[in-house]
């Protein structure tokens, strides 16, 4: 087997290079950004030097391997997210493309928050990998290890015949030799605790005395189709001023002119820029993505959608910007269901509301409201025919109407809780034609095995908006309007 490493020059990498030459025939590809200062003088060991951010480049140094073990993602706290972030999707793609079975993955004990956090929370110990994921800095790994967890199950959904493992030299290696398939995590962690002369138990009452122990432990154990109508919401019905920011300069036709109206073009992918552009503004509505994963090649869609949605919530949280709206988009039936998520599109859009629960942890001062649209258009459509309600019951037959989207926007820039939240923001009715079937006939015709909580009316939609008007007053037709706040610009 050929196995190519990535970031082998750091610590876990020389303990992987190390049992593979010594216990396996293994050849090794060892990929790096730089060349080494010293090389490894072994007829199975290959040197290649690739920027691993770049797709491409990726791909290349992996073609013709077997197996993949990164590492190369960074220990420390300190170097940006984006690139972390970067780096922990583009091993999905390459690999899967190239029909790679085994792929081994450093991932961190700060996947749920632990040493970069201000104040880390363990619910119980000994930990386990079902223990809820808490990490809030953007920069360090914590929120990064997640990230590449979640990447790695949704990537197994996708790919069923992969393997993931966090592990260290002997266990990266056993990690290539497993016969099941999916997606795992697994601590791999010495078996004593590093306090001579403190046992485990004493450590955790002085410590976090809230945390529960389980009985077992072992005492030493260690612009578009929303921002139109948004625009048009806030001159006719509120006093902000506004900053629209695109990537291109609007047409001259869709120019606005308006003194409260003020236009900047930047690449809001560069984090300077969305740094200058939030200076002196109340709030944000960050809208910026791609809105299909059509659109691009899957990482770019993947590597854009997440890279914007947290320079905006650092530059936000920076900038001392209490309120904070973010486009997400539908995973699931309501804001408590499991995430399925297997494409790029879908993933980035899961990863943005993990970066707000996240920044809301790190500044709690903050307001952030991830926004669930789905097929926001103007005016409903119809669906009729097999064909087409087959085909759109994978989104079960929803949408948003613009005005009502742009609505809920304005909405959450007024509310007095902080925290992050994500609501539904669906119409009350699916767009089947009236007289092709009903809700209820819909949902046992294609979800069979799915459990209907309440009694559908003939058109009610299956999404629960309920959050929303909950949280914001807000309803698909009726319910709370805006306010004339005294906000600056947004």
């Amino acid at each position: 087997m050929k196995v190519a490493i990535t970031g082998a020059s750091g610590k876990v990498g020389q303990g992987v290079i190390q049992e593979a030459l010594e216990h396996t025939n293994h050849e090794l590809r060892l990929i790096d950004v730089r060349e080494p200062d010293e090389r490894i003088q072994n007829p199975r060991v290959e040197y290649v030097a690739a920027d691993l951010r770049d797709y491409h480049e990726f791909e290349n140094a992996l073609a013709g391997t077997d197996a993949l073990v990164h590492l190369a993602v960074g220990g420390f706290k300190g170097p940006p997210h984006s690139s972390h972030k970067t780096y922990t999707t583009l091993w999905s793609y390459s690999a899967a493309n190239l029909g790679m079975r085994f792929v081994v993955l450093v991932s961190s004990i700060n996947a749920i928050g632990a040493l970069f956090s201000a104040d880390p929370k363990y619910d119980y110990f000994p930990l386990d990998e079902g223990h809820p994921y808490r990490p809030e800095d953007g920069y360090s790994v914590g929120q990064v290890k997640q990230i590449l967890e979640i990447q790695a199950t949704a990537f197994a959904r996708r790919y069923v015949g992969w393997t993931n493992l966090r592990a260290a030299g002997r266990a990266c290696m056993l990690g290539l030799e497993v016969e099941w398939t999916g997606a795992e995590v697994f601590y791999i962690v010495g078996p004593h605790h590093c306090a001579n002369g403190h046992s485990a138990l004493d450590l955790a009452a002085q410590f976090y005395p809230d945390t529960k122990v389980a009985n077992s432990m072992r005492s030493d154990s260690g612009s578009g189709s929303i921002a139109e109508p948004l625009v048009e919401l806030v001159l006719s019905s509120t006093p902000h001023m506004l900053t629209l920011v695109d990537h291109k300069p609007p047409p001259e036709d869709k120019t606005i002119s308006d003194p409260r109206v003020k236009y900047e073009t930047r690449d809001l992918r560069e984090y300077k820029e969305y740094v200058e552009v939030v200076k002196g503004a109340d709030a944000l509505v960050h809208l910026a993505a791609f809105a299909q994963p059509y659109l691009a090649s899957p990482d770019v869609v993947h590597n854009s959608n997440v890279t914007l949605s947290f320079n905006a919530l650092q530059a936000a949280s920076e900038a001392g910007i209490r309120w904070v709206v973010l486009a997400s988009s539908v995973n699931a039936i309501d804001e408590n269901h499991p995430s399925f998520a297997d494409e790029p599109y879908s993933i980035s859009k899961s990863i943005a509301e993990l970066q707000a629960q996240a920044f809301a942890r790190a500044y709690p001062n903050m307001s952030i409201s991830a926004l669930r649209f789905h097929h926001v258009v103007p005016e409903k459509k119809r669906f009729s025919g097999e064909e087409s309600l087959k085909r759109n019951s994978f989104d079960l037959w929803g949408w948003t109407e613009s005005v009502a989207a742009a609505r809920a926007c304005l909405l959450a820039l007024e509310v007095e809780w902080t925290g992050a939240e994500v609501m539904y923001i669906i119409g009350e009715e699916q767009c089947v034609l009236p007289g092709e079937a009903t809700t209820e006939e819909l949902a046992k015709r294609y979800f069979p095995d799915a459990v209907l909580r309440k009694k559908f009316g003939p058109q009610d939609g299956l999404f629960d908006c309920s959050k929303a008007e909950r949280l914001l007053g807000w309803k698909d037709v009726g319910g709370k309007q805006p306010k004339s706040a005294n906000l600056g610009s947004s």
